[in-house]
């Protein structure tokens, strides 16, 4: 009997420590530029990205991640909030908004490492991508300033 209720203790215990407390968009520091929402991902919310979210969490959104360098990977497999269900276009930047490389991470199972000179990193639908001709080796169709990205901390 003491066996089975360890057993049961153990696996609840995994179950409960699986599930990272995810942080709705809503909650994100954000705004809005040529009708695309731009969620801001640093700290444990780049940790987070699309992971978990719902289908309409996708339309007209991107996140930004500020700050990443060389080497960095981004993955679309649940690590814990949950499995991102939509492919996704990631698109590494310099840091004069000049776009090295667009990847596309296939949804749940996707990987793409960022190359030299990244400096920060836009994901979206790659539909988003191509309706704004994001394109390699072009300057990006969207800057941010510092004066929009001050004060959203």
């Amino acid at each position: 009997m003491n066996k089975y209720f360890i057993i049961i203790f153990l696996f609840l215990s995994v179950l409960s420590y699986s599930a990272l407390e995810k942080i709705p968009f809503d909650k994100w520091p954000q705004f809005t530029i040529k009708n695309m929402r731009i969620l801001i991902a640093e700290g444990n919310l780049a940790h987070q990205g699309f992971a978990g979210a719902k289908a309409k969490d996708f339309k007209n959104t991107f996140i930004f991640f500020p700050g990443i360098k060389k080497g960095i990977e981004f993955v679309n497999y649940d690590q814990g909030y949950g499995p991102v269900i939509k492919t996704l276009a990631v698109i590494f930047m310099n840091n004069k908004w000049e776009i090295l490389k667009i990847s596309i991470m296939k949804k749940q199972t996707g990987t793409a490492i960022t190359p030299s000179k990244t400096s920060c990193v836009f994901e979206c639908l790659p539909s988003i991508a191509r309706k704004l001709k994001f394109k390699a080796g072009k300057p990006s169709p969207i800057v941010l300033s510092d004066s929009q990205l001050s004060g959203l901390h």
